[in-house]
């Protein structure tokens, strides 16, 4: 794999914005396996756009029009979102001011979880009246193999094309009518020769128009609408940015452009953006309490605390060391010199000793702290200890039952609450059991026993974060920046 370039002023644009606009077009949902109308591979070199999508075609023939919008829902609705289309959401949720317009009709967006957009060619899923106009959803049902749909529905249109009486070949399905009252249906989509509705482009324009950040991902540029958009955005002052494999008519009018695969690009961008922000956060809450600044990571097993630890120290460098408090092991002697060693029971209870002993010690300021260190792999203490530095400015401590009790969660400065979507979580635990040398079979067990009681344990104190942050197909995404 290509390593992804991305521009820093790019990352830091997005940053800084509050206001972002998304426009879309069929290069996104290209790499979700979804053919595009042009270009090398695209639907236009088999069937010609006026013998299928344009009001003249669905006059003539609405049955072979349905046919031909049956089969792209078929392709359409096996097809999954790519981490793109993740992204994109997660910008949603994050931004204050956002919109999304998509050129797409396949709508995966929307599969992803995007609201807040505006769908400029219409929907596959999605049918109009010509009758009363009322618009009426059409659900998403199973599907069959999508090259046996093509193959067949192919030779279909190929032959109805063909025939004299078009509407009699066999096989076409009935013509769908509004149950309400009885008129023809149409799919909900512009047609060539149609315009845009006057108001949808409105709400876009003014978007644009009080937009900080314009991505361009995917569009070739063959329709005029993004080359519009770009140049509307750029006259008012946003950046813009193109995200393509190919220059495009818009890379003219782009601040950045970012060769590549929008999958790959925006993943790695929003990891960027997301763990910048974090630490931008980090740095104004250590100015204003001056000294150490302890941060706490919570959340549930799997959900990739280290990683997000070691993601802040990469940024933080020599400022910030990570202490992973499920690493450490303190030996019976010195709990015995403590008196604790009686109240030794549950793992949770140990846990709970050896989180306050080394919160303690990391809060001192006068002398370099030593921890011991105990290996996650081999399950035994090791020999090197762990030596946080009389200047650290942030001591980054993370683990599943960092907030559970008082003594650890008000000794914390900063409290940071990774959530998880719950099959990402259970993947990364029971990869992490087999990597102990558990079977499959026994990291499952694991899993379904100790992992999810654990996790019900650790979401219940989520309400104590300052900070909540969700990972899913997108990455870290913060969600709540705030008090408790």
């Amino acid at each position: 794999m290509i390593p992804v370039i991305i521009s820093g002023t790019v990352v830091t644009a997005l940053r800084r914005a509050n206001r972002v606009v998304v426009v879309t077009g069929a290069g996104i949902s290209a790499e979700s396996g979804i053919p595009t109308f042009r270009g090398a591979e695209g639907l236009w070199r088999n069937f010609k756009a006026e013998d299928l999508a344009t009001p003249a075609a669905f006059a003539r023939n609405p049955r072979l029009v349905w046919e031909w919008y049956d089969w792209r829902r078929n392709l359409c609705g096996k097809a999954q979102p790519n981490p793109a289309h993740h992204v994109v959401a997660a910008m949603e949720r994050f931004y204050h001011h956002f919109l999304l317009v998509t050129q797409n009709v396949d709508g995966l967006h929307s599969r992803a979880g995007s609201r807040r957009m505006v769908e400029v060619h219409g929907s596959l899923w999605r049918a109009r009246c010509l009758k009363c106009g009322d618009t009426v959803e059409l659900p998403m049902t199973s599907f069959e193999d999508g090259k046996a749909v093509v193959g067949r529905v192919s030779s279909r249109v190929a032959r109805c094309l063909e025939e004299e009486n078009p509407a009699r070949s066999p096989g076409l399905q009935p013509l769908p009518t509004h149950a309400a009252c009885g008129g023809t249906l149409r799919p909900a989509v512009l047609w060539f020769g149609e315009s845009y509705e006057p108001a949808m482009l409105q709400q876009v324009f003014t978007a644009l128009e009080e937009a900080q950040v314009v991505l361009i991902i995917g569009t070739s540029g063959g329709v005029a609408l993004p080359v519009d958009l770009a140049a509307q955005a750029r006259q008012a002052g946003a950046t813009i940015v193109e995200i393509n494999r190919e220059r495009t008519a818009v890379s003219r009018l782009a601040h950045e452009r970012l060769e590549g695969r929008a999958g790959e690009i925006l993943p790695e961008l929003w990891r960027r953006v997301q763990v910048g922000h974090l630490t931008d956060e980090i740095r104004a809450r250590g100015r204003h309490k001056g000294g150490r600044l302890m941060i706490g990571i919570a959340g549930p097993p799997g959900a990739g605390k280290s990683t997000l630890a070691q993601a802040l120290k990469a940024v933080l460098g020599r400022e910030a060391v990570v202490v992973p408090m499920d690493g450490f092991h303190f030996p019976n002697a010195r709990l015995d010199a403590l008196g604790l060693r009686a109240r030794k029971g549950a793992p949770e209870t140990f846990d709970r000793l050896a989180f306050e002993l080394a919160v303690a010690e990391l809060r001192a300021t006068q002398k370099p702290v030593s921890l011991p260190l105990y290996s996650r792999e081999l399950h035994e203490p090791v020999a090197d200890a762990l030596t946080v530095p009389l200047a650290t400015s942030f001591v980054i401590v993370e683990g599943n039952y960092l907030f559970l009790w008082p003594e650890v969660r008000n000794a914390l400065d900063l409290k940071i609450y990774l959530d998880c979507d719950p099959a990402l979580a259970r993947a990364s635990v029971i990869a992490r059991h087999q990597q102990g040398g558990a079977s499959e079979e026994e990291a499952v067990r694991k899993f379904e026993t100790n992992d999810r009681l654990n996790s019900e344990t650790v979401h219940a104190t989520r309400g104590a974060a300052e900070i909540m942050i969700r990972r899913n197909a997108a990455g870290w995404t913060v969600e709540r920046v705030g008090g408790t």
